[in-house]
């Protein structure tokens, strides 16, 4: 069973190798499929979770508890992955029809299922705020507090984002999927 964040936190106190350790066990899989969910690639995914928990190594001794354990790791995971967005100018998805072999820049999703390719690309075509704010309320389950805290914005902004990329997607896969 994961480590609790006060367990966590308890544990810096006397030990930064034992805690970061500990920290890794907890968010190491969350923060990879959150940043997946970004970047798209896997193998890209793999670098920008790498230098994510780097950052969050070296800044853990400082770590000010100004907000909760888990809202500054996603917040430095998330801050990374813009990063290597806009340093790849990766802006859009790129899909393949059922059968065609993927490449690395295609979501992870079963090309089988044409619900699941008509999701991503609702969601690949939300404006990227909006893009960010659905993924971590709709597939991360954070509530509107810890997302303002991780995007820079108040909770009634991300509350809002996410009920219009809600709103989009609905749109999307009615007019794409007759439903």
């Amino acid at each position: 069973m994961p480590h609790t964040e006060k367990e966590i936190l308890d544990t810096l106190r006397s030990d930064t190798d034992a805690a970061f350790a500990m920290l890794l066990e907890r968010f190491q899989e969350p923060i990879y499929w959150h940043v997946r969910r970004l970047v798209v690639s896997h193998h890209d995914t793999e670098d920008v979770v790498q230098e994510a928990f780097v950052r969050v190594y070296r800044g853990l001794p400082r770590f000010g508890q100004h907000s909760s354990l888990s809202t500054w790791v996603y917040r430095i995971a998330t801050n990374e992955a813009l990063r290597w967005l806009k340093r790849r100018k990766v802006r859009d998805f790129l899909f393949v029809d059922a059968g065609q072999q993927a490449t690395a820049q295609e979501p992870y999703i079963d090309y089988g299922n044409l619900e699941a390719i008509a999701l991503q690309r609702a969601i690949a075509a939300l404006p990227p705020k909006q893009r960010l704010v659905f993924n971590l309320c709709y597939y991360d389950e954070l509530d509107y507090e810890q997302v303002a805290a991780i995007v820079g914005c108040k909770p009634s902004a991300a509350k809002a984002n996410y009920h219009l990329a809600k709103k989009s997607v609905k749109e999307f896969l009615t007019a794409n999927l007759n439903l």
